[in-house]
């Protein structure tokens, strides 16, 4: 405890001590070069122009010259992808029990924008339809292919491939329609 207390002293009077022992005189005369010195360099100091202050503009200080008109910019719109088919409906007569039948149901894309088919549903397990996985480019023109197998069936048929497309989110019906007989 003995070894603590002058420590703590010379801490607690060390600012005091600090505080005292400097000079007060200002800075420009504490650094005044030795005119010996100040013979052989010459300092050139220029004047320097003042801190610009940057603030908000009022509005009542805007001239007219400043302000300009907005113009809407009237863009041509395209028109959506729209899928035309040359053919919705095929009859392929009448055909032996386990044939196959298949149609390409061909079309265009009439619309501005790309052509995205999105899924191609038959009706039945006996009936699909493939379709091109790529865009179809506006005008350009492709085939959605269906097939029928007659196998286990008799009698007038009627089936069904749906496409789904951008075109027509509810889908284009196209049908496949005769006649099987049995072997």
């Amino acid at each position: 405890m003995k070894l603590l207390y002058p420590f703590f002293l010379s801490l607690c009077l060390s600012p005091f001590f600090l505080l005292t022992s400097c000079d007060n005189t200002p800075p420009t005369e504490a650094m005044e070069t030795p005119p010996a010195i100040a013979e052989e360099t010459q300092v050139v100091v220029e004047d320097s122009p003042p801190a610009v202050v940057l603030d908000t503009i009022a509005i009542d200080t805007v001239s007219v010259d400043t302000v300009k008109e907005v113009r809407k910019v009237d863009r041509p719109t395209r028109a959506p992808a729209k899928i035309k088919f040359k053919k919705i409906s095929y009859t392929y007569d009448t055909i032996k029990q386990g044939d196959v039948v298949e149609y390409n149901f061909e079309f265009e894309n009439i619309g501005e924008r790309p052509l995205t088919i999105k899924d191609v549903k038959g009706s039945c397990g006996c009936t699909i339809g493939s379709y091109p996985f790529l865009d179809i480019a506006p005008n350009e023109k492709n085939a959605i292919k269906a097939r029928f197998d007659s196998k286990g069936k008799v009698g007038p048929q009627f089936t069904t491939v749906t496409v789904y497309s951008n075109g027509n989110p509810k889908g284009d019906v196209l049908s496949l329609k005769g006649f099987v007989v049995e072997e």
